[in-house]
């Protein structure tokens, strides 16, 4: 009897607090929403502003290495810019 009282107080105690932390549906679907939104660095852009796509490029990432992409135009396409050759593709 005392476990089923702790594992209703524990549930009870979970479901109070993500009420709180906001824990619901429509939270995921804004973090949903905010990763559609991402767009590339600014310098990735100006990198390539006056090349053509595919073009070979280099950018200067935020740890300081150079890495080695092509111009190329976003998937939605709302931006054209450098896109390193180890860059994967966000999932849906």
């Amino acid at each position: 009897m005392k476990k089923i009282v702790l594992i209703l107080a524990f549930a009870f105690t979970y479901v109070i607090a993500c009420g709180n932390c906001g824990c619901d549906s429509q939270s995921f679907s804004n973090n949903n929403e905010k990763k559609e939104k991402r767009q590339p660095p600014i310098e990735a852009i100006s990198i390539c502003e006056n090349k053509e796509e595919g073009s070979s490029c280099e950018i200067i990432t935020r740890r300081g290495e150079n890495v080695a992409g092509t111009c190329q135009t976003t998937p939605d396409d709302k931006y054209f810019a450098c896109v390193p050759k180890n860059h994967k593709r966000p999932q849906k």
